[in-house]
Order: structure tokens, then C-alpha cells, then sequence
């Protein structure tokens, strides 16, 4: 099996997504059936482009790229302080749980500023697309943000693994 396929069988998430004429009966017994195959449903109202997952990574992935474009840090630092901040709580609490643990007074006066200077693009970032029409791809390619020598794929590609798999060691234990 390649190595995103086995990925993908460590990743609970399934997004149910109605369709324009699914019925809630339809919806109940999808939830049912995601959940009897020990997946984790997560049931969306009505479809939107890219559901929930790919539009979070994505705007996350949006706001990482733009703070490397801007000089403000470098690739390696942006992912640290994911890794080393938000990717811990994020497992735990999603940004909503977060932001009620938080105080919602306190993220609303911190949104009153910030927003207002996050990145707004509508088109993909000009460093990512530099990078893909200079045939830097990434891991595929050896050299994307980062110079992927074969010991340093197989070493983050191990290190996500054992992460993953403790998540699904975790998670089973919490259904017993």
C-alpha cells in the first residue's frame, strides 16, 4: 500500500455531507454506519466546497505561506510554532472549544485587529506556485520548503506515524 493510504487508515475523520435531497434518516444511519466501522463522523448541515477539513487546512496552510512571504519567519519556525503550540491544544480542543476556553471576549478583541491584517488572497500564493513551476514539489520532488534527503522523509514520516498511531491508541481506549 503507499504511504498516503496507509495514512488515510490512520485518520478517523469521515465528513457525512447531505446532499440537496438526503434525508435526515439517510444522514442517522451514515453516522451509524461511520461510527460501526470506528471511524469519527463529523456531520455537516449542507455541502460547501472542500467540507470542513480541507477548507481549515487550507486557510491555515494560506495564513503559514503568507507569514513566509512576508519575511515576518522562516518556513521551519512557522511549522514550530504549530508544532509546538496550536498542534498540541488543536487534538484536544478544535478552534471553537479553544476560543470558549479561552474567553470569546478575549478572541473577539484580538479578531477586532487581527483580522484585519490576515492574508485575504483569492488566488494560490505566488512562493507555492514559484516553487511548483521550478519543479519543487516537495517530498516527491526532494526539495519543496524543505530539502527532503531520504533520512529526513523517512524520519518525519515515521515520527507522524507514531504521533498517529498513539492518537488511535488513545481513542480506542476512550471507547472501551
Amino acid at each position: 500500500m503507499h504511504i498516503s493510504g496507509i495514512l488515510r487508515s490512520f485518520i478517523p475523520l469521515v465528513e457525512v455531507v447531505p446532499g440537496s435531497k438526503t434525508s435526515s434518516d439517510v444522514m442517522d444511519e451514515t453516522m451509524k454506519w461511520v461510527e460501526f466501522i470506528d471511524k469519527k463522523g463529523v456531520r455537516m448541515e449542507k455541502e460547501c466546497p472542500g467540507f470542513i477539513g480541507n477548507r481549515l487546512q487550507l486557510a491555515l496552510l494560506r495564513e503559514a505561506l503568507y507569514i513566509v512571504e512576508q519575511g515576518w519567519a522562516k518556513p521551519e519556525e512557522v511549522d514550530k510554532a504549530m508544532e509546538y503550540g496550536h498542534g498540541r491544544r488543536l487534538p484536544v480542543t478544535g478552534p471553537l472549544c479553544s476560543a470558549d476556553l479561552g474567553g470569546l471576549d478575549i478572541f473577539n478583541n484580538i479578531s477586532s485587529y487581527l483580522f484585519k491584517d490576515l492574508c485575504d488572497y483569492k488566488e494560490p500564493s505566488k512562493l507555492m506556485q514559484s516553487k511548483v513551476d521550478s519543479g519543487d514539489l516537495g517530498s516527491k520532488s526532494g526539495k519543496g520548503f524543505y530539502n527532503w534527503t531520504p533520512e529526513l522523509l523517512k524520519r518525519k514520516q515515521r515520527e507522524r506515524t507514531e504521533v498517529l498511531l498513539d492518537f488511535l491508541k488513545r481513542d480506542s481506549e476512550k471507547n472501551k
